[in-house]
Parts: C-alpha cells; structure tokens; sequence
C-alpha cells in the first residue's frame, strides 16, 4: 500500500510542481497590492491564489489515484497558459483599475503612506516629514497622490497648525538645514531638498506662518 501511495506521489510531481510556481507567483503580487499598497486590496489579491488552489486539487486528486495521469498531465499543461494569462491581466487590471487608490486624503493614513513609500530612492525626499503627526496639532489636512503610469509622478502634502511656540521651534530647526529660504504668500519657505536630472526632479519644502501657526511639509517627484 505504501509503494502505491509513492507510485501515485510520482505522478502528480508535474502538478505538484505547478502549484509551487503559482504560489511563488501569488506571494510578491498579494504583498504588493496588501502589505506594500496605500489602500490594500485583500479581497482581489487572495483571487490570485486561485491558480495554485486549482493545481493543488489536481494534484492532491492525481495522488490518491483519483485522477489518471494522462488526463492530470493534458489538464495541467492546458490550465498553466490560461492561468498565466489571466493572472497576467488581471494585474494590469489591478494596477491601472485600482491606480486612483493609491490616491489620499485620509490623514489617518498618513503613517502609512510615509512607511510605503519611504524606500532607498524616495528617503531624501521624506526625511523631514514628521514620523507621526504631532498630538499638539490641529486643523491637519493631508494629501498624497501617486500616478501609476511609469510611476511618473508623486505629490505629498501635510499642513497643520502649532502653536505659537512650536512654530518658533520649527523656523530654528530648519533654518539651519535648508539649501535656501524665502518668503511667498505670508510664508517662510525652506527648500530642504532639490535635484534634476533632465526632465525629472525632485523638491522637499517646509514652509511656515508665523501670523496662521502653520506649517506646510511638500514633497514633490516628476
């Protein structure tokens, strides 16, 4: 019985090994669109386990003898086109369907945004924002967009108002870190990070009014 058993395990190695692929496939795309998204998608994203659930049940079913292998190996190499290509368009529904969600107002999840997109290329630009808004703030508005198409463009925006004090504390902190200051509409404004290269570019500001107690972080990439 127990050699059956193995002999039966042999045959179902090819959808076996498929439904290892489609897991591997289905980890970096759930992780993308859950735990490294602004708006996670559990529901949509777990669909894209059901390859490996399919090529599992032929598997398990080709095991214990259920399944003939013929049938279990045409059925297999007829499913893995049609399931590759529907998981590949069913990303590029995801990306460019769910593009707006990458979009927010929502200042509770602005520690969020800053986690996401804080990587390698974008830590200059962040580095000034604030880790958490500040529990003496008031009157907080937040903003951030993110474009999808080439990931051209991303704008964030965090104002809230102080007091008097802190905004004081604030205009001493960056003065002495900013490339270069100014004032427009009633405001000081610290150019904290800038580069170019061709058409593309990026800024960190931080600008404050002493008059409103108000500070505007802004980051900018295009």
């Amino acid at each position: 019985m127990v050699t059956n058993k193995r002999f039966y395990f042999k045959r179902a190695i090819f959808p076996l090994i498929m439904t290892v692929l489609a897991f591997l496939c289905f980890v970096p795309i759930f992780w993308s669109y859950t735990i490294n998204y602004i708006n996670p998608q559990y529901f949509f994203s777990l669909l894209f386990a059901i390859p490996a659930l399919i090529f599992g049940i032929i598997a398990f079913f080709t095991w214990i003898g259920r399944f003939e292998l013929l049938a279990s190996i045409i059925t297999t190499a007829v499913l893995v086109p049609a399931l590759a290509m529907s998981g590949f368009f069913g990303v590029m529904w995801m990306s460019f369907g769910f593009g707006v969600l990458q979009s927010t107002t929502d200042v509770a999840r602005y520690e969020r945004v800053l986690r996401v997109q804080t990587n390698n290329s974008n830590r200059a630009l962040f580095e000034k924002f604030p880790r958490s808004i500040p529990a003496t703030a008031s009157e907080v508005s937040f903003h951030y967009y993110l474009s999808l198409w080439r990931r051209s463009s991303e704008t964030m925006t965090l104002r809230f108002t102080e007091s008097p004090e802190r905004i004081t504390e604030y205009i001493t902190e960056f003065s002495a870190i900013a490339e270069s200051s100014g004032v427009k509409d009633g405001f000081t404004v610290f150019l904290l990070y800038s580069s170019e290269q061709g058409r593309s570019g990026r800024t960190s500001t931080v600008s404050i009014s002493t008059e409103k107690n108000q500070i505007i972080f802004s980051a900018q990439r295009w």
